[in-house]
Order: structure tokens, then sequence, then C-alpha cells
């Protein structure tokens, strides 16, 4: 072997570093491919072990029924629904309406109410009233004090007298009336007229009545008291009526017009009957003499005003 022919030191080793680098490439390159392949399922593809997950929340169940509770359970709502819904066609077979029932209470609260407020209308809400004879309280007339239970009022509606006055005061009365007790309304000024011929019960009827009559009215003209009593005599129950006679002046027409005559006149009508006469006098004209007097002469009372 010449010299040219003997491998130098150098380039077996370069050879040699060749070789184990290629094998420790291929190595890895088959190592890698391992992996790669063992990391395959993971990495999203299907395989028998995968377990299918769904976000779907389930019903929360308690700790105390839980053992009781199988896993996944749902409760099945439907067998309610028919069951309420099968209630409800009951109440309406049965007749039951839910808003007639709202309805039936609703009248009985407003009738209630209605009750309440006719009452404070004819008797409460003139608590509240004032004329200028004072405050328009219950059983009041001109601020007399009324304790008869049959009334007649005979009342002045000449030409001098306040009629709007005068039929809030007659209402504040009557109105205060009971339906057990009696009332009637004269007029007079030229002539009388009366409301109705005898006592009328106080009843809610009667007195609406006697409103609008007495809505009807007009002032004007002289000053028959007379007639006036003479139409209350006839009308009035022996022992059983009371008069109230008003008036602001002095008698100045009529059949009878001299006081004292008059006076005589009543005192005769009045013997079997036995009635009860109270005067109320108004204003600074009135015939205060008279109206005394015959108060007097017939177990009453005079009120000047």
């Amino acid at each position: 072997m010449s010299e040219k022919d003997k491998p130098t030191k150098g380039k077996f080793w370069d050879q040699k570093s060749l070789r184990c680098m290629g094998i420790s490439t291929v190595a890895h390159i088959f190592f890698l491919i391992a992996i790669y392949i063992a990391m395959m399922p993971a990495s999203g593809s299907e395989g028998e072990d995968i377990i299918e997950v769904s976000f779907e929340s389930a019903p929360s169940q308690s700790t105390e029924n839980s053992e009781d509770t199988p896993e996944n359970y749902q409760p099945d709502l439907s067998e309610n629904i028919e069951d309420i819904e099968n209630d409800l066609d009951n109440i309406v077979e049965d007749g039951y309406d839910e808003s007639e029932y709202i309805k039936e209470q609703y009248d009985k609260i407003r009738d209630k109410n209605t009750k309440a407020n006719k009452e404070k209308q004819n008797i409460g809400n003139n608590l509240v009233k004032r004329s200028k004879y004072g405050p328009l309280t219950p059983r009041m007339f001109y601020g007399v004090r009324i304790f008869a239970k049959n009334i007649i009022f005979v009342l002045d509606v000449s030409g001098s007298m306040d009629i709007r006055e005068a039929r809030l005061q007659l209402k504040n009365a009557y109105h205060s009336l009971k339906s057990g007790e009696s009332f009637n309304i004269i007029l007079y000024s030229d002539k009388a007229n009366q409301w109705q011929n005898s006592g009328q019960a106080a009843t809610e009827e009667n007195k609406q009545q006697a409103d609008g009559w007495l809505n009807d009215a007009k002032s004007g003209g002289a000053t028959n008291m007379y007639d006036g009593l003479r139409i209350a005599f006839k009308i009035a129950r022996a022992h059983r009526d009371t008069i109230f006679f008003i008036t602001d002046g002095h008698p100045t027409k009529g059949e009878i017009v001299d006081p004292k005559r008059i006076l005589q006149t009543v005192d005769h009508w009045n013997q079997e009957k036995n009635i009860t006469i109270h005067t109320i006098g108004l204003g600074s004209h009135q015939a205060e003499d008279f109206l005394e007097s015959l108060a007097a002469q017939n177990n009453g009372n005079y009120y000047k005003r």
C-alpha cells in the first residue's frame, strides 16, 4: 500500500461523524412520528373513548333529595297543567266568575258608601254650612231647635223676604226629620199655597218632592198672614202637629188684617185642636207684639232673629 492509499486520521473521523449524525437524525424522526401518532386523539380526532359533553344546564337538586332523585331528572309539568285547566273548567261549569265576584264586592262597598253619603248629604253636610242666622245643624230652623215630630212650616214669601235663605232653612229643617215623622209647607204672600193637603211622612221621596216644589217658589207681593194661618189649621191634626210661623213684617193683606182680630180668630180655631205655635220674627220690621202674643196664647215660643 502506498502512502497515497492509506486513509488519513482526519478523514476517518469525518466519515464516522457523518454516519452517527445520520443515524441520530433518523432515530429522532421516528421518535417524533411515534409521539405525533400517540397524540393524535388529544388533538381532536374522534376516538372510542371520547365522552360527548353538552353545555345544556340540568336542573339543580338539593342534597336532601339527591339519593331519591335519579340522575338527569326533568320534571314533567304537562300533568299539572292539565289538572289546573280541568280545575278552571270545573269552576266555569259551576258558574263561578272571578270578575263577577269582584263586581259584587265592589257593588257592596259602593252601596255602603252611597248610603253613608246620603246621610251626610241630609244631615252631616249641613254641619259645614252657615247662613246669616248661624250654622245649619240638623233639626234647626232659623237657629231654632226643632223637637216636634210632626211639623207644619208656615213661611212668609212676600217681597221683603229672602227666598234663597228661606229655601235653605226649610230644606235643612225637613231633611233632618226621620221617616217616622211628618211635615208640610205653606207659603204665603198675597195668598197662601200649601205643598200637600195633609202632613207627609218624612221619607226621602217626599223630601225630594218638597225640594222640587220649593225650588219653584218665588217671593213677591204683600203679607197675608191670616190666609197662611187659616190653611195651617185646616190641615193640622189635633194634639199632634206643631206650627212654625215665620215672617219679617206685619199683616198687610187678607180677609183679616188687624193683628188683634187675627189673634182672636186663631184662639177660636185652637180651642179644640190644641196646636202648638212657635213664631219666628226676622229683621227690624217684624210685628214683635203680634208674634209674641201668637206664640204665648198657643203654648209656643217667640224667637226674634
